[in-house]
């Protein structure tokens, strides 16, 4: 079962039934929590004809400032970025985490 989430209203968007044996991710975007933010996942995910989004947090290595730094050569060329605010809370898993962006 492949669902849509929608975290903040916690409503479920829709719902479709994978293939049997499918590896559920075919020609999609997938997003994913930093549990999921290793090589071999997004190389599944690529493999599978999907995009991904993985979280970057500051405690993984250069990865972040690197990142930052191509933000900031962007702006120095005039790039522009839509400037927006997110913040979500979740509580599971014995645990309290806060998400900005």
């Amino acid at each position: 079962m492949v669902s849509a989430w929608a975290t903040q209203n916690h409503l479920v968007l829709g719902q479709t039934k994978a293939a049997e044996k499918s590896n559920e991710i075919t020609g999609c975007m997938v997003t994913i929590d930093a549990l999921g933010t290793q090589t071999e996942m997004a190389k599944t995910v690529i493999e599978g004809g999907g995009d991904y989004l993985l979280a970057v947090k500051e405690n993984q290595g250069h990865l972040f400032e690197d990142i930052q730094f191509l933000f900031d050569v962007d702006v120095a060329h005039g790039y522009e970025r839509e400037h927006s605010y997110a913040k979500t809370v979740n509580k599971g898993h014995g645990r309290m985490e806060t998400r900005e962006c």
